[in-house]
């Protein structure tokens, strides 16, 4: 498994050397939790979308599946009217799966493929990360290069040594900070500005399901136009008065 700097177990992670000073390193790290949750959300808003796809492919298809069954059963076999109705109610589903098409193009096109490429960002972030940690680690060796090497004896040979592993120390000291202190710029930015970035994606899919409800609203209410108007309650009782019929009938008595 690699390493992942986002992770609660990377993150709880001191740094041997902080920089910037222990307030800005506090700040620094109450940033990378933000950006942990922002990588999760981000990545279960695509599981989340693509599974919304998923399901509105499958309720299409089974909804064609449906109609076309019920048109070619027996139970519309001999009934003119309720065989015109199926049909008309299949050509529907075949209309509506040819907008669910569409739909799953600009989902697809608008969120999926943006939320994929914005994920892949985290992987890069990742290496920053694991790069600073590095530095920090490299600055620890090199300071305790340098503290055994202040403990020996001062000798001509053993202050040259002393001297290349202070400028080490400080090289390795500079080189974490200045890492650091682009992270500490830069993730905050980054962080800000994932509304500009997801706003536009959400809106696309909004609009498009806007557009895709209303033809399905166009489409059933075609097919309801010429249908008597029927009250709820008159035909849930019209419903039980033919279920009680059934009933008593002796082949189906208890």
């Amino acid at each position: 498994m690699s390493w992942n700097p986002l992770k609660k177990k990377a993150l709880s992670k001191q740094a041997s050397f902080p920089v910037p000073p222990s307030d800005s390193d506090n700040d620094f790290e109450k940033q990378l939790q933000k950006l942990k949750r922002l990588d999760e959300s981000s990545k279960k808003l695509y599981r989340d979308f693509k599974r919304c796809t998923e399901c509105l492919a499958d309720l299409a298809k089974n909804e064609q599946k449906l109609t076309s069954n019920l048109s070619a059963s027996h139970l519309c076999h001999y009934d003119e009217k309720l065989r015109t109705l199926a049909e008309d109610y299949f050509s529907i589903a075949k209309a509506m799966d040819q907008n669910t098409n569409e739909l799953i193009l600009v989902s697809q096109k608008a969120v999926l493929d943006p939320v994929k490429k914005y994920n892949n960002i985290f992987v890069a972030l990742n290496t920053s990360l694991k790069k600073r940690d590095q530095l920090s680690q490299e600055c620890q060796k090199c300071q305790i290069r340098l503290e055994k090497q202040q403990e020996k004896e001062k000798t001509g040979p053993n202050i040259v040594k002393l001297n290349q592993l202070k400028k080490q120390f400080e090289h390795a000291q500079e080189e974490a900070s200045e890492h650091t202190t682009q992270l500490a710029s830069e993730i905050p930015q980054f962080y800000d500005s994932r509304l500009d970035y997801f706003n536009p994606c959400l809106e696309a899919f909004v609009r498009c399901q806007v557009e895709n409800c209303g033809r399905t609203t166009h489409l059933f209410s075609e097919l309801a136009k010429d249908a008597p108007t029927v009250p709820t309650i008159k035909t849930d009782t019209q419903l039980q008065q033919k279920l009680a019929e059934i009933k008593a009938l002796s082949i189906v008595a208890d």
